[in-house]
């Protein structure tokens, strides 16, 4: 991106912003004509539907007055009331269209006005007013949510207060419509009303007088002197003296007051409140046009004056731009003529400004005077470098011949060297492998002298081990003789035990069988005692019957008198020996039932003993088998032990003749012993001379290693000498051509 581009960039930044805050101020504006357009013709719609409102009021009123007396003046008033509406609905159909209100209560509205040709027909058909005044009424509060909506849209400028202002008025006018035509209906029929009736009455007169007093009613100075004048004028005061004589009379009736005259009364307050009604749409129309043309104003103001400031700041960029660019471009300029031209550094720019270019030129000049200095410098030294480059050239030839030639020489000394040292290192390396193979014959025969050693003190042992196994064996073959007669004797033990344990376990059966004799005996016995228990038990009740009888005996001898005394002394007696039966009885049954107890208490016992000699027996038949096996394996053992005898005997006699023969075989080998340590300490004295050799032979390659590696250094000194000697060569070569090449580049320059 060019200076230029990046100025007007810089520059064109803010007024981009100015161009974009003013098309936002742009939009603004036109955003309050539409709001105001919107207001202006939602006035209108709400100025159309307040007109047809007040005529479905009148139309309602007139019918109401016709129902209660059906005369043709009546009529004709209402048939032209209705034409009046019809015209007034056809201009409120157009003005709807125009509104800026939400289709719901338009929708809702439209419906109610669809059932007025079929309310209107019911009119002169019905005989009581109060439903054709409910339908009006349900048909001029739709109209009248209509305008809430209005209110409700989109305002500004503080106008949706103002516009509240047709609502509450609107309203006002709708309570004194119903009040007229509720108040002229039961004037005209001069006739008790009903308490409902009367209620109905006093809210409408109350909501006319509240809307027509409400706080929220912001109104000019001019409506509301008309509110207050209203208030006080003749006609409001006729209108209350009416309501408050229908309120005294209401049970009776007879008010003798005129409905036509009463209804043009209220007519006349409704067309004041419409008047205001008018002189606030007015005012309201008036201020939306106000506005709407103040913002056409202020958007064609703000476009004219921000082209104005768009030319003005594009002339002005235009001069900026130029002033700053003319200097950088002279600059350019001179440095392109001295990049690409011949090179002239005799010229300079012409300072005309104090600015900051003005510098920027300033220190040109005296950068482009630094550079004439340094290339003028330059050409004398590249002449100078010239003739110091050739004399380099002939020195550094001189050298690498030199170099050469002492490079040919050091490489044939360095081979003779090699060939000697070979020779050297081959005869060392022979002298090496036979001392160490001569050290090898001597660990050889080392290690074999001390196997035959060790082989020595093995078969020593072996000697020693094998009597000593002789004699283990012959005290094993006594050891063996004494178990045996062990066994034998513990066979005799176990023979006798099995004899006595089969007699134990021939009692413990014994026993068993006697205690099961016991056992069912004792269960006659118990059967028996439970028997005796049962005859006791016949006793006692025998007892107590005879009881009873000695007791009705005193009684029935109580009852004879002196006659019955004798039978009274036989029935105490029976009776004593009826007491004394029962505690016999009663003694035995205690008796019984403790020898019930002790003898259940034998029969556990014995059951007990039973089960523990069964166990005994069980346990006796265990150790029987157990016996019989262990008699029969140490029958077993005897043979085996016998058998081990007899082995061991022979084992013995056998490590006795081997004994004599490891003895031998030691002897034997102790002498090959001395023998291997003979040859040894020979092997040793062969060793040491053949070391003595290969040391000196060692020394000598070494030596000789030396000398060779001293004339390889040599060789590659001159070798790095050649290298040097070639690079100097070229290397002042191409400091001669890059001198020949600077020359050049200086000759371009003008000095």
């Amino acid at each position: 991106m060019k200076i230029r581009h990046k100025i007007l960039l810089c520059i064109s930044l803010p007024a981009i912003i100015a161009i974009l805050l003013g098309i936002q101020y742009i939009r603004v504006q036109i955003d309050n004509t539409n709001t105001s357009h919107y207001m202006q013709n939602n006035i209108i719609m709400m100025a159309d539907t307040s007109d047809l409102v007040t005529s479905l009021q009148k139309e309602r009123g007139l019918s109401s007055l016709y129902i209660g007396n059906k005369i043709d003046t009546n009529r004709e008033n209402v048939e032209n009331q209705r034409k009046e509406t019809d015209k007034l609905l056809s201009i409120f159909n157009k003005s709807i269209i125009e509104s800026h209100v939400s289709k719901e209560p338009i929708n809702k509205a439209k419906l109610s006005l669809d059932k007025l040709d079929s309310l209107r027909v019911n009119v002169f058909k019905a005989e009581e007013s109060a439903s054709i005044l409910f339908q009006y009424t349900e048909i001029i509060r739709d109209l009248m949510g209509l305008i809430k909506a209005a209110v409700k849209g989109k305002t500004s400028f503080g106008l949706g207060k103002r516009m509240t202002n047709l609502t509450l008025l609107t309203e006002a006018q709708e309570n004194a419509a119903l009040f007229r035509g509720t108040l002229s209906g039961v004037l005209s029929a001069n006739k008790p009303i009903i308490e409902t009736r009367l209620e109905t009455l006093i809210n409408l007169r109350a909501g006319t007088i509240v809307n027509l007093t409400s706080p929220a009613l912001i109104l000019s100075d001019k409506t509301d002197e008309g509110v207050k004048s209203l208030i006080k004028s003749q006609d409001f005061k006729k209108m209350s003296e009416a309501f408050q004589t229908v309120i005294v009379k209401s049970k009776q009736g007879d008010y003798n007051i005129d409905a036509k005259e009463f209804f043009d009364t209220v007519t006349r307050i409704i067309s004041k409140i419409i008047e205001i009604q008018n002189e606030e749409k007015k005012i309201l129309l008036k201020e939306t046009s106000k506005i709407r043309n103040e913002s056409i104003k202020t958007i064609w103001f703000t476009i004219i004056f921000a082209l104005s400031i768009f030319i003005g700041f594009s002339i002005l960029t235009f001069f900026i731009v130029q002033g700053i660019i003319q200097p950088i471009n002279k600059t350019v300029i001179a440095l392109k003529d001295i990049a690409e031209g011949d090179g002239d550094l005799t010229k300079r720019i012409d300072v005309k400004y104090k600015d900051e270019l003005g510098e920027l030129a300033e220190w040109f000049n005296i950068f482009i005077k630094k550079i004439q200095a340094i290339i003028t410098e330059i050409r004398v030294n590249s002449q100078k470098l010239t003739s110091s480059s050739s004399a380099l050239s002939q020195v550094s030839n001189h050298l690498s011949s030199t170099a050469e030639e002492v490079k040919s020489q050091s490489n044939a000394l360095s081979s003779n060297a090699e060939h000697v040292s070979s020779h050297i290192s081959t005869v060392a390396a022979g002298a090496e492998e036979a001392s160490a193979s001569v050290i090898n014959i001597s660990q050889m025969t080392e290690k074999m002298s001390r196997t035959f050693q060790d082989v020595s003190q093995f078969a020593q042992k072996i000697v020693e081990n094998v009597k000593e196994v002789a004699l283990s064996s012959e005290n094993m073959s006594d050891g063996e003789t004494q178990i045996s007669a062990a066994v034998e004797e513990m066979t005799a033990s176990l023979n006798e035990v099995a004899k006595h344990t089969a007699e134990a376990n021939r009692i413990s059966k014994d026993a068993s069988t006697r205690t099961t004799g016991i056992n069912s005996r004792m269960d006659t016995l118990v059967k028996s005692s439970k028997q005796i228990g049962k005859i006791v038990g016949i006793i006692k009740n025998i007892a107590d019957k005879t009881d009873m009888l000695a007791l009705n005996a005193t009684i029935e001898a109580a009852g004879a008198g002196d006659s019955g005394k004798g039978f009274g002394v036989v029935a105490s007696e029976v009776k004593e020996l009826a007491r004394q039966s029962t505690e016999a009885t009663e003694e035995i049954s205690e008796q019984i039932e403790q020898i019930q107890k002790g003898t259940n208490e034998a029969v556990s016992a014995i059951e007990s003993i039973n089960h523990i000699i069964k166990d005994i027996a069980a346990i006796n038949e265990t150790i029987a088998a157990a016996v019989e096996e262990q008699s029969a394996t140490a029958n077993e053992i005897a043979k085996t032990i016998s058998a081990n005898v007899r082995t061991v005997k022979e084992v013995a006699s056998n490590a006795n003749e081997s004994s004599t023969l490891v003895a031998k075989i030691a002897q034997s080998i102790e002498q090959s012993s001395q023998t291997a340590m003979d040859v040894a300490r020979n092997v040793e004295e062969v060793a040491a001379g053949v070391n003595d050799v290969a040391k000196s032979t060692s020394e000598s390659a070494n030596g000789v290693k030396e000398i060779s590696n001293t004339i390889n250094i040599i060789s590659n000194a001159a070798k790095e000498s050649s290298k040097s000697a070639t690079q100097t060569d070229l290397s002042s070569a191409e400091l001669s051509r890059m001198a020949s090449l600077l020359s050049e580049l200086v000759a371009r320059f003008k000095i």
